[in-house]
């Protein structure tokens, strides 16, 4: 989204030690935003990079280059956590199936039709995957993004409260 004339000031501001749910990485996360009449933050872009320079370099180039920049973080935390509070709701309501390569493998032609719960890495943070194994197909019911063990808990609790019994809580490879 470009600036339009009707805004008077686009501001600016970054920190470091966020998650990027794709890569599962902490990084700096920046955003940029507008004031209403009521000072109410919209939100016009956000990005991740591995330091300071590497976010505003993605927001130059996506023509923001009349920004105001804001020292206090409070305002890009808030960003931040609006934006994963709607990630993880799009998370736990997303179904998809398993791409067909991956059931041809040994590994998920072995394993019996149930419930399971799936983990996408060893250490923190890592994707959490309740799924559904029928015949050749694997249907992904609910995921979450782990930082620690409250947040593993909270998801095997949520999915447990829904009456399922999971066979087992096994390491996607």
């Amino acid at each position: 989204m470009k600036r339009t004339s009707n805004w008077s000031e686009v501001y600016f501001s970054c920190a470091p030690g966020y998650l990027e749910i794709f890569t599962l990485s902490y990084l700096w996360f920046g955003a940029i935003w507008t004031k209403d009449n009521q000072s109410r933050h919209s939100v016009q872009g956000y990005w991740f990079g591995d330091c300071k320079e590497d976010v505003l370099t993605k927001v130059k180039q996506n023509d923001w280059n009349s920004i105001v920049e804001v020292v206090d973080f409070s305002a890009v935390d808030s960003i931040y956590e609006t934006f994963r509070r709607k990630q993880t709701v799009s998370d736990w309501n997303r179904r998809s199936y398993l791409p067909m390569r991956s059931l041809l493998t040994k590994r998920w032609r072995s394993v019996k039709a149930g419930w399971y719960i799936l983990r996408s890495r060893d250490t923190y943070p890592f994707y959490l995957s309740e799924v559904r194994k029928r015949g050749w197909f694997v249907l992904v019911m609910h995921a979450a993004v782990c930082e620690n063990e409250a947040d593993k808990l909270h998801f095997i609790d949520k999915v447990l409260s829904m009456g399922l019994s999971c066979k087992k809580a096994v390491r996607l490879s």
